[in-house]
């Protein structure tokens, strides 16, 4: 009596709703399961069916009439079993061929990912910024690029960009870069009322596209 006590308690905390749910997630019982089925025998109709069978069950010994838990015990198997076998049937699909699919009533359709390619050149805006110094830059984002690069100076003839590596040969003048997963970004402690040349290249995982052409735009 004390152990059929307990697993009434236990059942009860669950709830059918998290007993259903753990039936889910008897993941190796499934994978063990899922070979014997080929197509299924089982359908929603039933399984709704049983559904509520197990749920009436609980309610019952729920309510205090004890004499019904080995009923409500049996329902709940039959709900398990059925969710293994959906479960597997699933499983199946999932990894099997064509035919087995049209069988289950879907489409079998091929999704091809486009590889990613060298983004185009951006289309460079700028303008002075908020504060003192600043400089706002911005592109409108380029198919394919994951980041972009932005470079200002007073003088950037001196800056080469090739392959995506940017180098700038000896010169008095700064020169600032920056990179970013965003299309815009901010130059900060610049000198004010300056006009600084500006460019801007893309870059995605199939290389660096061409830098835009070189604008002039007026710190803050």
């Amino acid at each position: 009596m004390v152990r059929k006590a307990r697993v009434k308690v236990d059942f009860i905390k669950d709830g059918p709703a998290t007993k259903i749910e753990k039936s889910r997630l008897k993941s190796t019982k499934i994978a063990d399961a899922a070979s014997t089925f080929v197509t299924p025998d089982l359908s929603l109709a039933t399984f709704n069916t049983n559904i509520d069978a197990f749920e009436t069950q609980y309610l019952v010994v729920e309510g205090g009439d004890h004499s019904k838990m080995a009923a409500r015990d049996a329902a709940e198997i039959v709900v398990d079993n059925n969710l293994r076998t959906l479960a597997a049937y699933v499983s199946r699909i999932a990894n099997g061929s064509e035919s087995i699919i049209a069988l289950a009533g879907f489409v079998a359709t091929q999704t091809e990912i486009p590889k990613a390619q060298i983004p185009a050149q951006p289309h460079l805006n700028g303008q002075p910024g908020k504060v003192m110094g600043e400089i706002e830059l911005s592109v409108g984002a380029v198919e394919f690029a994951i980041r972009y690069t932005f470079i200002i100076g007073i003088d950037v003839s001196h800056v080469s960009v090739a392959n995506g590596t940017v180098t700038v040969f000896t010169s008095n003048q700064a020169v600032y870069v920056k990179s970013t997963n965003l299309n815009k970004v901010t130059f900060v402690n610049l000198d004010t009322r300056v006009n600084y040349q500006c460019m801007c290249f893309a870059t995605s995982t199939a290389g660096a596209g061409l830098p835009c052409d070189i604008m002039i735009v007026k710190s803050a």
